[in-house]
């Protein structure tokens, strides 16, 4: 769920071989800002949710991200609002 106090962006994450064992480890060491993680199935290997207070902080993390030995590619995308909620 999307709160007013954190930014929040989606990050499809692509993991150089598509090793399983690696996708842990490459965003283990972001928990001040990581809030989910899913492995997913198609072009890309996981999808992270990260959460921050401001926008140059998730610039931060996704720098970090990208130069995350492993991660061969990102896409992010802010997300703006909560459409649905069960």
């Amino acid at each position: 769920m999307l709160t007013n106090r954190f930014l929040q962006i989606a990050v499809r994450i692509d993991i150089e071989n598509r090793r399983a064992d690696k996708n842990h480890g490459i965003i283990s060491g972001f928990t001040l800002c990581f809030s989910e993680g899913y492995a997913v199935n198609g072009i890309f290997d996981m999808i992270a949710i990260i959460s921050a207070e401001s926008t140059s902080s998730l610039d931060e993390v996704l720098d970090q991200i990208g130069d995350t030995t492993g991660v061969e590619k990102t896409v992010s995308s802010i997300i703006l609002s909560t459409k649905i909620e069960k």
